[in-house]
């Protein structure tokens, strides 16, 4: 992508959620065989959690990044976006077609915690929205008990990156849990230490995500070219198939057994379940 942007003696790497800067580590540490690449490329880190931003700090210390809590005010150039398992922790909005008519599942906060309650829409801009997205998505054939989530948060940050990119030059790279094709149900799922839980319950301590809308994140975007791709397919397309033969050349029994059973994971359990989507100008 570098290349294609004409090798900018500048430009910027920003990666969105970087968790615990796993990816930005490995990342550094591959790119820095390419000398010309990494001393042209400055790192932003976009992160709102201040814990969050404490264990990256540590895990990258002594390395030259900027961390900001929105994409707002990156620098105006060629900037290249990373976003893995980002877009499925953002809020949804989830509505349910019964008898005719739109529900909203709302999570409502009371005096003991919390509970889940289903409710008629009130609001006709909210409802007229809703039911033209639901129309659309089904063809006009919606169903009782269907389910339709809207991340606007997702589309809104989504076009940003596409003004930058657009304005700029640039690329994208999202990779997530998500369909292009919805299922019409319930995507909303909590997990603490491996195992699912009740959302509404440790608040704060589990993981709550929905899978990603792929087709309603591109939908939006008006200025920059977009493909969604399998994992597998991405991956394949990339080169995983050649860059673990190369490994297992010289891999002792043990580390070939690993490194097979990581491909596995990467293509086959995990390969159709997320989706890469790439976004250039």
């Amino acid at each position: 992508t570098w290349e294609k942007l004409g090798k900018p003696s500048k430009f910027s790497l920003v990666e969105l959620g970087p968790g615990k800067g796993t990816l930005i580590h490995d990342v550094i540490r591959v790119t820095k065989k390419y000398s010309c690449f990494f001393s042209s490329m400055d790192i932003h880190l976009v992160e709102i959690g201040p814990i969050l931003q404490k264990i990256q700090k540590e895990k990258l210390k002594g390395l030259d990044i900027n961390w900001h809590t929105d994409v707002d005010n990156l620098p105006e150039q060629p900037t290249i976006f990373l976003a893995n398992e980002f877009f499925d922790a953002l809020p949804i909005d989830q509505f349910v077609y019964r008898d005719g008519q739109w529900y909203e599942n709302r999570v409502t906060k009371q005096d003991d915690g919390v509970s889940f309650q289903c409710v008629a829409l009130k609001s006709r801009k909210k409802e007229s929205w809703v039911s033209v997205l639901a129309t659309q998505t089904t063809n006009g054939k919606l169903f009782n008990g269907a389910v339709v989530e809207i991340c606007s948060t997702g589309v809104e940050i989504l076009k940003k990156l596409e003004k930058k990119i657009h304005n700029n030059k640039g690329a994208a790279l999202i990779i997530d849990y998500g369909y292009v094709y919805p299922g019409y149900k319930s995507t909303l799922q909590s997990i603490k230490q491996h195992k699912y839980t009740n959302f509404l319950e440790n608040i704060g301590n589990s993981d709550i995500t929905a899978l990603v809308n792929f087709q309603a994140l591109k939908d939006s975007l008006k200025h920059v070219d977009c493909e969604t791709l399998t994992q597998r397919e991405f991956l394949y397309l990339f080169g995983i198939k050649e860059r673990t033969q190369a490994l297992m050349k010289s891999a002792s029994d043990e580390q070939k057994n690993r490194i097979f059973s990581e491909f596995l994971r990467l293509t086959e359990n995990m390969g159709t379940l997320f989706k890469a989507m790439l976004l250039i100008v």
